[in-house]
């Protein structure tokens, strides 16, 4: 068993790891790296981001191990300056949660001192590692080497990418990401701001514009609907997106799903390769079926099927968010929220599913490059507070949706960027890139030196689909999360959305820890499989 174990990069992941091995393993000494020097919050939960950035999970489902999901939801009740109102289906800004890692991190080093563990913080970046034959694995900073029994590669989000290198001219801006959310307080208060994707940043774009620090109101208007009042803000948005899908809404009450049909079809194809992607929606709809519930397979195919012009779509975007909104706030026992609280249900499984191999290469391949995007509408929904401002700003006319869109460039004759897509082209004067993208490319030339040094000795690998398919993210033994030779390097962070799915759960990456822990102990896990969940 280990008694020397380091963990790499200390945000959300790495604090979970640090607590599960205090709390549930006979180690003896931790190391933990974080080159920011701030042990904790990690990139998307620092402490100084703008208070309208929100949680994309609820409260009640952050988590630090898979069996407590309670976790955050406990801390709020002890520290009532946060726990004022507090709805545990709703969702805390973020540096909120920040904070709560930062007193993670501080309680568990107490409960290592009483159990004897000895802890060590370092602030610093490890730039490469090396395993020798024997198992041990010498990491290196830029001023030290340290040895250990083993290692987690908790380093989090991987580097932006900016597909679209605009520059700002003559007062024309351009932001490149949205974070810091600040940094877009200094677009005028009576501006037209295209903000580029429709995901979870993009909606966290919206509420910084529309922040109360900018003057403006969301008052009660009805049940579960709100009334924009400008109050000097004269903002105006244009969400714009190859899709032009709006995020779905979470369930306030999640329904009770029955995943049995999708565990059935899971093990009769396991390790196969034969479950095609029909399959797989022939398994959801009979789950859905002994439900009572129907799937409606086209309209989740094309929400905008018929749709000719730019009014109509938008038309019918707040139609479909006002139905989402409905069905996200329905009573408990409710099925109207059906595929957003199957999907969130079934989380694991689907894990499971991709990281067997269960669907070939083929159709793999097929649902990254067509479904991907439309099945993270469902997967990764919106808050529905954040839902409910979208429609009182689209109900306001001071948002809308450009869907189909094309390409991004700069046009100086206009003295404007330029935005061609499906029904035209927008001139704008102010852009926010909101894609969220990030490069999961092992072997890109902007990944950390650590990163870099990895692939270079093949420590890190890249995964690919099938013998020659392009892919993302790194091959490793997706039952050990091991990814050098010798077995003693584990991976706990984005680039297993490669062989893996959606890494951006809170019980999500909390589980993979418990995995990476209990197969690197050689012990059964306390924790239940993710596949009975």
């Amino acid at each position: 068993m280990p008694k020397h174990v380091a963990i790499v990069g200390c945000g959300f992941t790495g604090t979970t790891a640090f607590y599960q091995l205090v709390h549930g393993y006979p180690v003896e000494r931790i190391t933990v790296f974080e080159s920011s020097g701030d042990f904790g919050p990690g990139f998307p939960y620092k402490l100084d981001e703008s208070s309208e950035y929100l949680l994309n999970n609820t409260n009640d489902t952050m988590c630090l191990e898979p069996t407590n999901r309670r976790a955050f939801v406990e801390w709020l009740q002890r520290h009532p300056r946060y726990a004022r109102g507090l709805d545990e289906k709703g969702n805390m800004p973020r540096a909120v949660y920040g904070e709560f890692l930062r007193d993670v991190i501080l309680r568990t080093g107490a409960a290592a001192k009483e159990r004897g563990i000895r802890v060590k913080l370092v602030p610093q970046e490890v730039v490469d590692l090396d395993e020798d034959e024997a198992g041990t694995v010498t990491l290196f900073t830029g001023e030290d080497a340290f040895e250990a029994d083993m290692a987690i590669l908790a380093i989090g989000r991987c580097p932006d990418v900016d597909r679209f290198h605009l520059q700002g001219f003559d007062g024309r801006s351009y932001f490149a990401t949205h974070m810091p959310g600040q940094k877009l307080d200094e677009i005028p208060l009576d501006a037209e701001c295209h903000v580029i994707g429709a995901s979870l940043s993009a909606y966290d774009a919206v509420n910084q514009l529309f922040s109360a620090a900018s003057g403006c109101e969301f008052v009660p208007d009805g049940k579960d609907r709100l009334r924009f009042v400008a109050n000097g803000n004269d903002r105006r948005v244009v969400l714009c997106s190859r899709s032009g899908r709006l995020k779905k809404a979470q369930s306030r009450y999640p329904f009770p799903v029955d995943l049995q049909s999708l565990r059935d079809g899971h093990l009769e194809h396991a390790g196969r390769g034969t479950l095609t992607l029909a399959d797989l929606l022939r398994l959801m709809e009979h789950d859905a079926n002994a439900a009572g519930v129907h799937i409606d397979r086209a309209a989740m195919a094309d929400p905008y099927a018929g749709i000719d012009d730019d009014e109509s779509l938008n038309r019918r975007a707040a139609e479909i968010l006002a139905a989402d909104i409905d069905a996200a706030t329905s009573p408990p026992d409710s099925p109207d929220n059906y595929v957003v609280d199957y999907l969130d249900a079934a989380q694991f499984e689907l894990w499971d599913l991709f990281a067997a191999r269960v669907l070939s290469a083929e159709q793999e391949a097929l649902f990254r490059a067509k479904y991907e995007t439309a099945f993270l509408s469902y997967a990764a929904p919106c808050p529905v507070s954040t839902a409910q401002k979208v429609l009182a700003l689209m109900d306001g006319g001071r948002l809308r949706i450009v869907g189909g869109v094309r390409s991004i460039s700069t046009d100086h004759d206009a003295r404007a960027f330029r935005i061609e897509h499906r029904f035209g082209i927008e001139q704008a004067h102010h852009i926010i890139n909101a894609t969220g993208a990030v490069d999961r490319n092992v072997d890109s030339t902007v990944q950390p030196t650590l990163v870099r040094n990895l692939a270079e000795k093949g420590t890190l690998r890249p995964y690919r689909i099938g013998e020659d398919g392009g892919a993302k993210g790194i091959d490793v033994d997706m039952h050990t999360f091991a990814a050098s030779p010798g077995g003693n390097v584990h991976v706990a962070n984005m680039f297993l959305w490669g062989p893996g799915l959606y890494v951006s759960s809170a019980v999500m990456m909390a589980t993979i820890v418990a995995r990476v822990l209990a197969t690197a102990f050689a012990r059964e896990s306390a924790q239940r499989s993710p596949s009975s969940h």
